[in-house]
């Protein structure tokens, strides 16, 4: 009875007032949860970029990992209606708005975050900015027209990816280098959710758009066309720092370690490590060496 009248409650409201409540209430989610991720968060040396990025990650994964489990849910209840075209591009429900209006409230969070503390006017930096502002417009939109809800969780199903994403940055965060097996095998997974869920998952919406060209409104398409160009844009530079850094920092760590085997097969300079020797006098010492 109480889950029927919360869904009748959210059903009686307006639009705005389903997107207001709902991305007003995310974001004092993440706001409380940051303050106490920075209040009692690890770090072996904190510095306040370091402190910074810390508190950015747990955020990110945290989000990932609600609206991964959200989408899943809402997309499996709207399995029925993904052999209709017409049916799927109307289809909305509780679970769908809900998702897409918390998801703006955490994109809201982030966004003022990422301008006041990181934003140097690199392609990454501007890449995020303009998908968060993107996603903003796209699931605000969505949401406050009580439409299109099924369309735009295509979008939002990249957070399956970005679950491993994230905790990739925590892990190396947390000390753990690339060759430890925790890593290699989210880094696996990692790699396998965004050839999935950001490129497949990117191919696929618009093929989906593509079957209803006749029958959605032009305000679908320049929405799908603008949050394509930005997912393009952070897919980019996700590549860049998914495949460019684990390389750079692969390749480090093996000429660290030829470096550590060199130096280790070098004699010891006499003195070093020697035992103590008897002088004619039968006197104890080491030769000078040191």
């Amino acid at each position: 009875m109480g889950t029927r009248s919360l869904l009748a409650d959210w059903q009686a409201l307006s639009g705005p007032t389903r997107l207001g409540a709902a991305a007003s209430g995310s974001w004092l989610f993440f706001f409380i949860t940051s303050l106490l991720v920075n209040r009692f968060s690890w770090s072996k040396s904190p510095t306040p970029s370091r402190s910074w990025v810390w508190k950015n990650r747990w955020m990110s994964w945290l989000h990932a990992v609600i609206v991964s489990i959200l989408t899943v849910i809402s997309m499996q209840g709207a399995a029925e209606y993904w052999h209709d075209n017409i049916k799927m591009l109307h289809h909305h429900s509780f679970l769908m708005q809900f998702t897409l209006a918390f998801s703006v409230g955490y994109f809201f969070h982030d966004l003022v975050d990422n301008l006041i503390y990181t934003f140097n006017g690199s392609l990454e930096s501007i890449a995020v900015v303009a998908h968060h502002i993107v996603a903003i417009g796209m699931f605000g939109v969505f949401t406050w027209l009580d439409n299109y809800c099924a369309y735009v969780m295509l979008a939002i199903a990249t957070e399956i990816n970005g679950v491993f994403l994230h905790n990739r940055k925590l892990l190396q965060l947390a000390g753990f280098e690339i060759t430890d097996r925790v890593y290699i095998v989210n880094n696996a997974v990692n790699v396998l959710t965004f050839l999935i869920f950001r490129v497949g998952g990117q191919l696929y919406m618009k093929y989906r758009i593509a079957l209803v060209v006749g029958d959605a409104p032009v305000l679908l398409w320049v929405l799908g066309l603008l949050a394509m160009m930005s997912l393009q844009m952070v897919n980019m530079a996700l590549a860049n720092s998914l495949f460019v850094s684990d390389v750079k920092r692969w390749r480090q760590l093996q000429k660290v370690r030829r470096e550590t085997s060199s130096t280790s097969n070098v004699p010891v300079s006499e003195g070093i490590g020697q035992k103590p020797t008897s002088n004619e006098n039968g006197t104890r010492h080491r030769s000078s060496g040191l």
